[in-house]
């Protein structure tokens, strides 16, 4: 696109070698060549196409309304395929969504119980227990097609957060369960891994690693 059409509005699709699409969008110039869709744009590319795809321009010199009803109709026909996450012709609700709310709706009154624990070995269980559920819910897709696929191959659509896995290492830790403890970091690695590179859980790993549990006394 280096030539007279250079700034010419047009349609672009990403393919595979099989002629499938998996992104659309409208631009000028090289923006078909030089645009990131995102995190499950890379991925797919990368694992997937081993970094080869293939770019298509069905349509150029249009108007906004022109551009923009051709890449609606794209998305509409091809929803299954793309990996835009923005796409309005996408179904709402993956084909588990149902079971999956009903996991997350078994694990709100976790949140309390876990909080009012009195003590560790009480507050180990129950916060156990929660986890498992989430770990569960992490199981059922919430997006259709291959955007759905995508997102639940890089566990990127995982129903984990950072609330129970504290009190429970902590509270193994304080037991001196420190196996236990180690496993169940090990698997939060695994099983959440987005979540395992925030703050809280490096401060988690290190608490294991290091086989002690340490409070640091309050100033006085």
């Amino acid at each position: 696109m280096s030539g007279p059409s250079r700034d010419e509005l047009h349609v672009w699709l990403h393919v595979t070698d099989d002629g499938e699409p998996f992104f659309v969008g409208r631009g000028r110039g090289a923006t078909a060549w030089e645009r990131n869709g995102g995190l499950a744009w890379e991925w797919f590319v990368r694992e997937e196409l081993g970094g080869s795809y293939h770019v298509v321009i069905p349509a150029s010199d249009l108007n906004e309304r022109g551009s923009q009803i051709l890449v609606d109709a794209v998305m509409c026909s091809h929803w299954d395929k793309l990996l835009n996450q923005s796409n309005i012709h996408r179904p709402a609700g993956g084909p588990d969504s149902d079971r999956r709310w009903e996991a997350l709706g078994n694990l709100k009154p976790c949140y309390e119980a876990v909080k009012q624990a009195g003590n560790d070995e009480l507050r180990a269980r129950l916060a156990l227990e929660a986890q498992e559920l989430q770990y569960l819910a992490a199981n059922f897709r919430m997006e259709q097609g291959r955007f759905g696929e995508v997102l639940h191959k890089m566990k990127a659509d995982r129903a984990t957060n950072m609330f129970f896995i504290k009190p429970l290492i902590e509270s193994l830790m304080r037991l001196g369960r420190v196996e236990d403890a180690r496993h169940q970091m090990a698997r939060f690695k695994e099983l959440a891994p987005v979540e395992y590179r925030s703050p809280t859980a490096a401060k988690l790993q290190v608490i294991v690693d290091r086989g002690t549990y340490r409070k640091r006394s309050k100033k006085l």
